[in-house]
């Protein structure tokens, strides 16, 4: 039976590393449904080389995972990435653990600032979350962007 966004108080998740294989599985069966599904991202674009090499984070509500995000390591630095939460767990405060884990993670790896390209629609997750916009809005995946930075 899938869980209900009433679950746990507050609709809050447990957000929890995502460790191996069967956590990987996971966290791209939820993009796909959010990415792919929902938003008509290629497929082909949505799983990236990155991946192998970043930290992942699963949010999970009643044993089911219901959102996740990862932050990737490069030349730039941390930067947060494919944060997905499905649409039945929205607007209850899943998406800004996924990103609270993941910025605690680049903080522990001594990181002193975190980017990521907001979808322009969920931006103001990121502004609650104290990000600032660091750039003009462009198109990933044919959908609007924008660049935004925290110092952490």
């Amino acid at each position: 039976m899938a869980p209900s966004p009433n679950d746990l108080p507050g609709g809050q998740a447990h957000v929890r590393p995502g460790i191996g294989e069967a956590d990987f599985a996971l966290a791209l069966a939820v993009r796909w449904r959010v990415f792919v599904e929902e938003q008509g991202v290629p497929a082909d674009l949505e799983h990236d080389a990155a991946d192998a090499a970043s930290a992942h984070v699963l949010a999970v509500v009643a044993s089911e995972v219901v959102g996740t995000g990862r932050l990737v390591f490069d030349a730039d630095g941390a930067r947060i990435g494919r944060v997905s939460v499905l649409p039945d767990f929205r607007h209850r405060g899943i998406g800004s653990q996924i990103v609270a884990a993941l910025e605690a993670e680049a903080a522990v790896r001594g990181f002193a600032e975190v980017t990521l390209h907001a979808q322009t629609y969920v931006q103001e997750l990121y502004d609650k979350n104290g990000y600032a916009v660091s750039g003009p809005t462009f198109q990933e995946a044919g959908i609007d962007h924008v660049p935004m930075i925290k110092q952490l």
